[in-house]
């Protein structure tokens, strides 16, 4: 899922959009690594009023437009900070100065933070890597009814390997869509 969120926001920014990537995962981050990113503020930093906006919003470097919001220093009870009123606030100001806002959650199937996320959000992806992902899991996101609280639900298959008469020719199937809004969320 991070690495969809990533590449999504990376995209944008080359098509010429300011973009920012938040990792609100404040569970187990990983796109700290992927930035190279040292940076030890971020928004569990912020939610927690140790740190101001200034503080916690980077640049990417080598990518014009793109910035990086960092999940922070891991504290014990990331969902609690999430219903924070700085959450709203940083929203607020995220959507006033950036085109595209994409948001890194914890897997909705573990946690609940993506659904108090979901009312700053115009879509939702739902990542879903081909050999590793459960099936039951793609199985149970429509039947789910908490599904339904999470603002248009799309699937994105990840990693699927070509077979039969594809493995030795190039086939390419993209269906990238994000037609409502500007802002979402990938959870796995």
């Amino acid at each position: 899922k991070s690495f969809v969120a990533s590449n999504l926001a990376k995209s944008f920014a080359l098509a010429g959009k300011r973009v920012v990537l938040v990792d609100f995962d404040l569970h187990n981050s990983s796109l700290r690594e992927q930035f190279n990113s040292n940076d030890v503020l971020g928004i569990s930093d912020y939610l927690s009023s140790e740190a101001r906006l200034e503080d916690i919003i980077n640049p990417v470097q080598y990518t014009k437009n793109l910035f990086y919001i960092s999940a922070g220093t891991l504290k014990n009870d990331p969902f609690s900070l999430l219903e924070s009123n700085l959450t709203q606030e940083l929203m607020e100001y995220l959507d006033a100065n950036f085109d595209i806002i994409i948001m890194d959650t914890a897997p909705v199937i573990q946690v609940t933070d993506a659904y108090v996320l979901t009312s700053y959000c115009d879509t939702t992806l739902f990542i879903v890597k081909h050999g590793y992902s459960p099936k039951r899991l793609v199985k149970t996101l429509a039947l789910n009814t908490e599904t339904y609280l999470l603002k248009d639900p799309l699937i994105v298959f990840n990693g699927v390997k070509t077979r039969g008469y594809l493995n030795n020719n190039y086939g390419y199937g993209y269906g990238y869509t994000m037609p409502y809004g500007r802002k979402a969320i990938a959870g796995s």
